[in-house]
């Protein structure tokens, strides 16, 4: 017997690379009730196949699954996915407005607020399970208690981004990297928040730092200018765009 069930949250994905995802972590799941002991009669296999906007959930006991099947299946994924974010930046720190996943940003921030209502003992639906499975990673569970790991994590991207492209003029939206364009933008205003006598997270030993890979404290935006020229070889225009930085000493 086969059920379709509606999946919202992820159509927006590819559904040939969304359903490895799934089955992948859908194995991880099994795995982990395996060592749990889950006796054979409630540890039922799961299989996947898709269409472009439904996922088919195959049974082989011929009974249709229930919400807690659905929603274990949903946290195994959204926790792969936090692994391979973890693999493409370097860290756990997805931020609560995701643009790229917007799921993803929201369970990271449930799992933070649900493991604060296990720790006070009340209702919620984290499980002792899920919350070794997230340490095993390194999860963490307050990001505010970690700035100083946050802002080592962060000077090391910069680092790379003028390896890459010979400066430090990462763009507020870098796509590549959002969080390290925001956090680029927040060392400017802080050091001018330090330099005015007001509170401020910029120190002395961090200003040195950024200096260091040659870090612009003070820009005045972009001016873009376009250049068109013949091309004799193929006959044809070549267009031109130059992006000039206004940098104020």
């Amino acid at each position: 017997m086969t059920t379709a069930v509606s999946f919202k949250q992820i159509e927006e994905a590819h559904a040939s690379s969304m359903v490895q995802l799934v089955n992948h972590a859908i194995a991880k799941h099994q795995a982990s009730m395996a060592t749990l002991a889950v006796p054979p009669s409630t540890a039922r296999p799961m299989s996947y196949a898709t269409s472009s906007k439904k996922l088919h959930v195959l049974n082989d006991h011929r009974h249709c699954w229930d919400n807690l099947d659905y929603n274990e299946a949903m946290w195994e994924l959204r926790f792969e996915e936090l692994c391979q974010y973890q693999r493409e930046h370097g860290d756990y720190m997805v931020p609560a407005r995701y643009h790229t996943n917007p799921q993803l940003g929201h369970w990271v921030m449930t799992q933070r607020s649900h493991y604060q209502l296990l720790q006070k003992v009340k209702p919620c639906s984290i499980t002792l399970e899920r919350v070794r499975r997230l340490e095993n990673i390194s999860f963490p569970w307050r990001i505010r208690l970690m700035p100083e790991k946050v802002w080592q994590t962060r000077y090391a991207q910069l680092s790379k981004y003028r390896e890459t492209y010979g400066d430090c003029l990462v763009p507020q939206r870098f796509r590549p990297n959002p969080q390290l364009g925001f956090w680029v933008n927040t060392q400017r205003r802080h050091y001018k928040l330090m330099k005015e006598g007001k509170k401020s997270c910029m120190t002395q030993e961090r200003i040195q730092m950024l200096d260091a890979t040659g870090f612009i404290w003070v820009t005045g935006g972009t001016q873009t200018q376009t250049y068109t020229s013949f091309d004799h070889e193929s006959s044809s225009f070549k267009v031109t765009v130059f992006h000039t930085w206004t940098i104020h000493h």
